[in-house]
């Protein structure tokens, strides 16, 4: 029955994606098109981006569906709600180099893990409803930009273990590694206050190092922001180094590790004061078209956590992104990906109905409708969802709508 549903869901999606080459507005429409659904302001944007303010608005609604397998068939809705600003120090008659960032952050809607069951959690919006000041960080550049120091409220995700060609999938582990996730460290939908340094020893090559709060905001309320600190929380210790190449064959390959000083209660009953990692990613451009912008890019995840105490032992993700996949629909995005969570062997002793391992595959299409607006069907078949052996493979339809507003 699941092998049957699968296929089914795989001919709409592909179905759908036959249509796609009709759903073209000729290059002189897409010209006069707007950037954002709100347009320029009256002019006041641009005047804004001189005086260096530069404002974001996007607006993101996810329909999910698990069709399939899981807990219980169930379709769940969800709203997120990103409005950022970026001032630059200079523009604005600061010191040169300088960069304010205010990031808040709305969210709304239903849980899907809690009618899919996964771990790896199928949908990266997925929050508690609230509306609250998520980032709230300064970063002075020095040296052209080779040194720069930041401090404030900061998403470890927004420069760690991060990949440009796995951004379009929406499952989280596509986003944050599980290994790292399962830690609680300072990523969405709440941070904790950090210290960066970012050093470019060439311009190919990179370290960058952070320390954060241990405890982001306050656990017992996850609406609203809230900074805490106490001793108890300890720290998440973060490093990454490696090379990127931005232009002609873009590439990256990192590797990172992370600990945590935090007290905390194992699965088997143990308190531990410490936890840590290490991990490797890598993206590469491998074929372009004509336009530099088109093509083919592969990317790769893996990573370690400590296996006496983690449930997630080890994790690798992989997949592929092609840009202009279809004639006329030159920044359509069409994404493959595959996501694994292996569980501990400890942990498997301690549970003894947990599997090796919970593993989805995703794809998903991203079609640039007009500028300001992106429409994404995408399609998840989870193996073995939230790692249990007696579950029943998951099968989720999704769609997301994002609006530049």
């Amino acid at each position: 029955m699941i092998t049957q549903l699968f296929r089914f869901a795989s001919y709409s999606l592909l179905g759908l994606l036959a249509l796609v080459p009709c759903i073209s507005l000729a290059d002189d429409q897409l010209a006069k098109s707007p950037a954002h659904l709100l347009g320029n302001w009256g002019g006041a944007r641009e005047q804004l981006e001189e005086h260096g303010l530069t404002i974001e608005s996007i607006l993101t609604a996810d329909l999910i569906s698990n069709v399939a397998g899981g807990i219980s068939k169930k379709t769940g809705k969800l709203l997120n709600y990103d409005l950022s600003a970026t001032l630059d120090a200079g523009k604005a008659g600061g010191p040169e180099g300088g960069t304010l960032f205010v990031y808040l952050l709305g969210d709304a809607g239903s849980d899907p893990s809690a009618f899919i069951g996964d771990l790896q959690v199928s949908d990266n919006i997925e929050a508690p409803d609230t509306f609250k000041l998520y980032e709230l960080w300064y970063d002075q550049a020095v040296l052209d930009g080779a040194v720069s120091v930041l401090v404030g409220l900061h998403d470890y995700n927004s420069e760690f273990a991060a990949l440009d060609y796995a951004g379009t999938l929406i499952n989280s582990s596509f986003g944050v590694e599980n290994e790292i996730a399962q830690s609680g460290p300072s990523i969405f939908p709440t941070t904790s206050l950090a210290a960066r340094l970012y050093i470019a020893p060439t311009s190919n090559s990179f370290l960058r190092t952070a320390i954060y709060d241990g405890v982001p905001g306050d656990p017992s309320n996850p609406r609203g922001t809230h900074v805490k600190l106490h001793r108890s929380d300890g720290l998440f210790w973060a490093t990454e180094a490696g090379w990127q190449r931005t232009e002609e064959s873009p590439y990256k390959l990192a590797l990172g590790g992370w600990t945590v000083s935090t007290d905390f209660e194992g699965f088997d009953g143990h308190r531990y004061s410490s936890n840590g990692g290490l991990y490797s990613i890598g993206e590469r451009k491998v074929y372009s078209e004509e336009d530099s912008e088109q093509g083919l890019g592969l990317f790769y995840q893996a990573g370690f956590a400590r296996a006496d105490r983690n449930q997630t032992a080890n994790y690798f993700g992989c997949g592929a992104a092609y840009t202009g996949v279809f004639e006329g629909r030159e920044v359509d995005v069409l994404t493959l990906g595959v996501a694994r969570a292996g569980i501990s062997r400890k942990y498997r002793d301690f549970n003894a109905d947990s599997a090796r391992a919970e593993t989805v595959t995703e794809l998903a299409y991203r079609i640039q409708v007009l500028p300001y607006w992106a429409v994404q069907p995408d399609l998840q078949y989870i193996h073995y969802p939230g790692a249990l052996r007696a579950a029943e493979h998951a099968l989720v339809l999704g769609i997301r709508t994002e609006f530049s507003l």
